[in-house]
């Protein structure tokens, strides 16, 4: 795949960058431990009639929607509103999206026949993903809305202002985008929105309970018992979609702000 740049930068009037850029292996891994704090583009960097212009057009009412950031658990919605896969094996939708169904995706396989070949042309990329949403929107009539204000229409409370940036490629299978942000929330989880005590509290109580359905799913599979597995796998999929130490970061996927000109 090459390589590529992971960039987590809290929004907005961000004092700082941390990114993180290096060879990717096959499996698409990148070890954003490597990372170093480098300080923002200065404002004088920025061509100002241009940022003006976007600073004034962000701040008018109609252009609220595009600050909005969305959690792991409101991925994880998405995913199931369209069809698609969140974490496979512990996702309890069906999956309706087929990238065999939509021609104009074909290019991906000549484009990332590496990624195609190691998931058995199984539809997980990012592409896929955009895809996927875009044709549902259009199929449901919400051609001129984005997934985020469906959700909030819908009572989600996993779509707010975002208060992270996160810069990420489409090519990279979508399980693995997401692999890779919790890895930089890891890694720079002293520079990121901090979760309430009682948040943290409630997520050390599910993270016991992950591992204890890791052994109990073990013990299933080595008694052949398909249908207890299959109760604790779902269980174990609700739990680690969103902890709720990761429930209060909201997540921009798309460009992010212009900086500010003071």
């Amino acid at each position: 795949m090459g390589s590529w740049c992971a960039v987590f930068t809290l929004c907005f009037g961000s004092k700082f960058r941390v990114a993180a850029d290096s060879a990717a292996p096959a499996a698409g891994a990148v070890d954003l431990a490597q990372a170093e704090a480098a300080p923002a583009p200065s404002a004088s960097s920025v061509p100002a009639p241009r940022a003006k212009k976007k600073l004034a057009d962000l701040k008018h009412p109609d252009a609220e929607h595009l600050l909005l950031g969305i959690n792991f658990e409101g991925l994880r919605e998405a995913c199931e509103l369209v069809g698609f896969p969140y974490m496979y094996g512990t996702d309890t939708w069906k999956y309706t999206y087929d990238r065999k169904d939509h021609p104009e995706m074909a290019w991906l396989y000549e484009a990332y026949p590496a990624i195609s070949d190691r998931y058995n042309n199984n539809p997980i990329q990012g592409y896929d993903f955009c895809f996927a949403v875009k044709a549902w929107l259009k199929a449901n009539g919400h051609e001129n809305e984005s997934i985020c204000q469906v959700l909030l229409k819908r009572g989600s409370k996993n779509v707010r202002p975002a208060n992270v940036f996160y810069s990420h490629m489409q090519c990279v299978p979508h399980h693995e985008t997401i692999m890779r942000m919790r890895e930089g929330i890891a890694t720079h989880k002293e520079r990121l929105p901090q979760p309430t005590e009682a948040a943290k509290v409630l997520a050390a109580e599910q993270r016991a309970r992950i591992s204890e359905l890791d052994a109990l799913i073990e013990e299933a599979k080595a008694a052949k018992d398909k249908e207890t597995e299959k109760k604790l796998q779902a269980e174990r999929g609700e739990l680690t979609a969103c902890p709720a130490d990761e429930a209060h970061l909201f997540f921009w996927l798309g460009a992010p702000p212009p900086l500010p000109l003071c």
